[in-house]
């Protein structure tokens, strides 16, 4: 398992279950810019809920796309917008069921605008927010050539497919001893 740790994730309230996501209503538009500046610095998280904040801090990205991800590199703009409302729509519904279970007063949570646009599948001036594909990561790396490379050998690489067994042919056909 490998994690970097930015800042340390303050203690849960008192009474809080142990191992309890958790957060109050006063960091909701600062989750929001966290998520904003997630898909712009490439990252696409793909798995928001309530369990993976903890001090409204998201804190697990097992199965975020980091550009350069062969998966970013080929999905379509349709999917690609799909996975773009997911996160928000995510952190919308993060927010109610935390709001719900500990009761908050609606009229003094501010959701953002956006969030709740982006949620809801609405386009802001033609973009559901920044998206991951632009971030140009390769700004950072001192020898370009070396990350072509290892894109080309390691991220892109065509998978080889496994030998066929005997009697079966590679698209799944029988195959007579000796024939082909």
């Amino acid at each position: 398992m490998h994690a970097i740790v930015k800042d340390l994730v303050p203690p849960p309230p008192a009474g809080a279950p142990a191992g309890a996501a958790y957060f109050g209503k006063e960091q909701v538009g600062d989750m929001w810019r966290d998520m904003e500046t997630l898909h712009a610095l490439g990252i696409l998280v793909r798995d928001v809920k309530v369990a993976n904040y903890l001090g409204g801090k998201l804190v697990d990205f097992s199965r975020a796309w980091t550009a350069p991800h062969p998966a970013l590199e080929a999905i379509s703009a349709r999917s690609l917008r799909r996975q773009l409302v997911r996160d928000p729509a995510g952190l919308r519904d993060c927010v109610v069921h935390v709001g719900d279970a500990e009761g908050w007063d609606w009229g003094e949570v501010k959701l953002p605008d956006e969030l709740l646009d982006y949620a809801s599948g609405i386009e802001r001036q033609g973009a559901f927010g920044p998206d991951p594909r632009v971030y140009e990561w390769r700004r950072w790396e001192e020898d370009l050539e070396a990350v072509d490379a290892f894109l080309e050998t390691e991220v892109w690489a065509p998978v080889a497919s496994p030998p066929p067994e005997e009697g079966i042919g590679a698209r799944g056909e029988l195959v007579e001893e000796g024939g082909g």
